[in-house]
């Protein structure tokens, strides 16, 4: 089987809009999920958000997060946002493995 050299490319989708900022997930299970994120947030082509690790799962209760639980014992979600000096910063939400 050959191998492709095709690498997907993160993008903006609109979403349907019940929860402020935005979301990503398999931020640990494709290559550039992470770095295309953080470029986005920084480019202000998308909002501050949440990256979420493939296994993990983010429960919202309104526009606040309640739990994020985990089929994978690594498996996290992650506050991602602008900070002032214009860098990524990016807070761990510890996941509760199931």
């Amino acid at each position: 089987m050959a191998e492709s050299n095709f690498v997907e490319k993160l993008s903006p989708l609109q979403g349907l809009g019940f929860i402020r900022g935005s979301c990503t997930p398999h931020y640990d299970g494709k290559p550039n999920r992470r770095p295309d994120f953080h470029q986005l947030i920084k480019n202000d082509e998308l909002p501050p958000g949440i990256g979420i690790d493939d296994g993990a799962a983010v429960l919202f209760e309104g526009q606040q997060v309640i739990e994020v639980v985990a089929s994978r014992p690594t498996a996290k979600a992650y506050q991602v946002k602008l900070e002032g000096d214009g860098q990524i910063g990016e807070e761990s939400l510890e996941a509760r493995f199931l």
